[in-house]
């Protein structure tokens, strides 16, 4: 009994942070909006000289990161949306009213309400040095023999974001008590924030604003760019590998680079490698032992 009252409480308490880091999320967007609402009525019918800039407040009040930026980013997703990327030489935004962490799609669509425009969402993700693939986003965001990752040159990416009125910036991720202790650090990123149990994403975000009619999306024309945008492209490791290996050819004939089948589940390099240190410390020991 004492046990159950433990696990209890315990889910009690894990509830109860997570309401906490929302609540405390909920109050930077609320400061945020309140400024928007106080310039745009301040700054209605003028010109400032930062129209026509980025439209999601980015870092130029805050101290930005001296850290390396990556030189790859990638994205985890479905077969039919390569294809229709491969095929039509353009990324079609998501919708954030479709995705699971609610808190986070919450925030963004509050975000856009107030700005009274439409957002557009892109994720994709970088990896730590020495870290070349994940099995969680292919658990979660490309799952099944349809999954798949495309990887996208990070600069040239960032350029067509750009010129083209988006914005791409990586995500903080954040704990209660570092949102409440520096909110002043964090009230003009509301749409860059995300609670610290999402980290494992080393997520960066591609926002577009702007008007939309029904049934329609934003979409990112790459099509200039498209042979060196796209840097590699990696199949499911659940699909058969006959059937990658048929697909190959046809995907690299259209992106102009280098098409695999995920090794994350099944990598014959390291399988090896153990192998080869085991028989060598196997022989050693026979050695000793005569």
């Amino acid at each position: 009994m004492s046990a159950l009252v433990s696990a209890t409480l315990n889910q009690r308490s894990l509830s109860e942070a997570e309401m906490s880091v929302e609540k405390n999320l909920h109050r930077v967007v609320r400061r945020t909006l309140s400024s928007l609402i106080s310039l745009r009525r301040f700054g209605k019918g003028k010109k400032t000289s930062g129209e026509g800039k980025d439209r999601c407040m980015s870092t130029s009040s805050t101290k930005k990161a001296t850290a390396k930026k990556p030189d790859t980013l990638s994205h985890y997703t479905q077969f039919p949306i390569l294809l229709d990327i491969l095929l039509q030489k353009r990324i079609v935004f998501g919708n954030p009213d479709n995705w699971d962490d609610k808190t986070d799609s919450r925030i963004l669509k509050k975000y856009a309400d107030v700005m009274e425009e439409n957002v557009g969402v892109l994720c994709l993700t970088e990896f730590p040095e020495g870290i070349y693939d994940n099995i969680l986003h292919w658990k979660i965001y490309a799952p099944g023999k349809s999954g798949c990752r495309i990887d996208f040159d990070r600069e040239i990416l960032e350029r067509i974001v750009k010129q083209q009125g988006a914005t791409l910036e990586k995500i903080y991720y954040l704990n209660t008590e570092e949102l409440e202790s520096k909110p002043e650090k964090w009230y003009k990123k509301p749409p860059f924030l995300k609670r610290s149990p999402y980290t494992y994403e080393h997520e960066w975000r591609i926002l577009k604003f702007g008007k939309l009619e029904k049934d329609s999306y934003f979409k990112l024309d790459i099509s200039k760019c498209f042979t060196k945008i796209i840097k590699g492209i990696r199949l499911s490791p659940e699909l058969p590998k006959n059937v990658a290996k048929n697909l190959r050819p046809f995907l690299e004939s259209k992106c102009k680079r280098k098409c695999v089948r995920s090794w994350i589940s099944e990598n014959p390099d390291w399988e090896q490698r153990i192998i080869k240190s085991l028989t060598q410390q196997s022989a050693k020991s026979s050695n000793r032992e005569k």
